[in-house]
């Protein structure tokens, strides 16, 4: 028996990956999508998630580090679990890539729109890949390494 908190986070991670594949196969369908707004602290819903790193087995020494810019509303209107899943989504792909070093979250209103950024010190994403970025089952060849499984 291992520590309760691992395996939470492990069936919690299950869960989303699941819900994920879920959504998107009605989006193929062209099904309608639920959507659950209801109010979030900003500023919280993205310190939480410094509590809830994405799981590294390999050793990598990251420091995670989340901005939110003092423009940005304290109380949004988004479906919570979608934007957990964007910006969770966000943080593990940096992940990934990003063995020593940094990962900054930045949120801010550009254009009257929420943007959520990633900087960090990983490999980045090839310019060549940059038009498929969006596309499903595809995924960029870096350094060698395949990784993920292209969703």
């Amino acid at each position: 028996n291992g520590p309760v908190i691992p395996k939470k986070r492990l069936v919690t991670h299950l869960t989303k990956v699941t819900d994920n594949v879920l959504d998107w196969s009605k989006l193929e369908r062209d099904a309608e999508a639920i959507c659950r707004p209801i109010y979030l602290d900003m500023p919280t819903v993205c310190e939480s998630l410094l509590m809830l790193p994405p799981n590294r087995e390999d050793g990598a020494e990251v420091e995670l580090m989340v901005v939110v810019s003092p423009d940005v509303p304290h109380l949004l209107f988004p479906d919570e679990a979608y934007m957990q899943r964007i910006l969770m989504n966000l943080l593990s792909n940096a992940l990934k890539l990003t063995v020593t070093g940094y990962m900054l979250l930045l949120v801010e209103i550009q254009n009257g729109n929420l943007v959520a950024t990633i900087k960090d010190t990983g490999c980045g994403i090839p310019s060549s890949f940059l038009p498929d970025l969006f596309e499903p089952f595809k995924q960029a060849q870096t350094r060698g390494t395949q990784r993920g499984t292209g969703f």
